[in-house]
């Protein structure tokens, strides 16, 4: 099959790498193609495994399967090495890796292409719902192939358990377990670290969302107030002098949303002294940048100039949908934009 010189990429998916260089049989032995992965332990060993037992069944090709670096450093690895006109054939990549690829126009051809290309049967439609959306195009193409799926695992330093005084035997099964051996492994000096962890939003939040059946958040909007924002409360001057204070600021929210239903509230025992007195810190330490920063000066906010310039250069007949999460970015747009 020809390739052109482009790159492929997926996402926890295997893809095709679109600015790799021209794949051309030579007399001096088969094909290599360049696959790249970001899986170590078991999941890397299967996969080199892979390469290993398709290269026994023919000699016209060679996959040469390489590990470069946790999926992170894959992907700037990848990005270097398009830039430098010497891509991978493919690549095995994570998941938050799927909008990188989606916008690297030119660099990747969707896997749907290849398949389409070398004649082969290809129906998306064959992968679960769930995988197909994710890294689906909005034609119904796939832009990379679902491959492999990654579970959380917990590593336990059966050594630290025995030196804490601690059953080694006997791993921690819950959350309260666990937190109470990492506070014995502290106490008695038994390691530097009780627990740690990589991943933290997909680990702590997705995964135990997961595994206890919890939903994260709620999309109910019924029990919040329309008239409250994530706006900051300032004068009509802006004058941070009027700006209530944090205690003030929490006791109005509070009252506005106590006597609404659908809130599960907190225990109070979660509210420990240590986290006021660590809430109060981040929030010197953030006031302390806001003070040295000076005065924000719109007139020397370079995105928005730029993004003026767009509106009023480049389209300036055409409708631009512009998309935050923040009521602040929105009003501090709408307000300068008009001025």
């Amino acid at each position: 099959m020809n390739m052109r010189r482009i790159i492929v990429a997926a996402a926890a998916a295997v893809g095709i790498a679109a600015s790799a260089p021209v794949i051309a049989q030579t007399k001096a032995g088969p094909v290599e193609i360049q696959f790249w992965m970001g899986l170590t332990g078991l999941g890397g060993e299967l996969l080199q495994k892979y390469g290993e037992d398709f290269n026994k069944t023919q000699n016209e090709y060679r996959v040469v399967v390489s590990f470069k670096g946790q999926y992170p450093e894959q992907r700037a690895a990848a990005i270097a090495a398009y830039r430098a006109g010497n891509p991978p054939h493919i690549m095995q990549m994570f998941d938050a890796g799927s909008g990188d690829m989606m916008s690297a126009r030119g660099a990747i051809v969707p896997v749907s292409d290849v398949f389409k290309r070398a004649g082969l049967q290809f129906n998306p439609a064959d992968f679960i719902s769930p995988a197909r959306g994710y890294y689906g195009l909005p034609n119904g193409d796939l832009l990379s192939m679902p491959f492999n799926v990654s579970t959380t695992v917990l590593f336990y330093n059966k050594d630290a358990f025995k030196k804490a005084g601690l059953d080694p035997e006997k791993p921690p099964r819950t959350w309260p377990e666990l937190i109470k051996a990492a506070q014995q492994i502290r106490k008695t000096n038994a390691a530097a670290c009780g627990y740690t962890t990589t991943w933290l939003a997909w680990i702590m939040l997705e995964q135990f969302s997961s595994r206890h059946n919890l939903p994260i958040g709620t999309q109910d909007a019924a029990p919040f107030d329309p008239g409250l924002s994530d706006g900051d409360i300032e004068g009509e001057d802006g004058d941070a002098a009027q700006v209530p204070s944090p205690e003030a600021r929490a006791r109005q929210v509070y009252e506005a949303f106590r006597s609404r239903k659908g809130f599960k509230w907190l225990s109070s025992r979660f509210f420990l002294p240590d986290l006021a007195r660590h809430l109060r810190q981040d929030s010197a330490s953030l006031q302390a940048i806001l003070d040295a920063a000076g005065r924000w000066d719109p007139a020397d906010d370079v995105k928005l100039n730029e993004l003026h310039a767009l509106l009023t250069t480049q389209h300036p007949t055409e409708k631009v949908l512009i998309f935050s999460q923040f009521a602040d970015t929105v009003t501090y747009l709408r307000d300068h934009l008009q001025a």
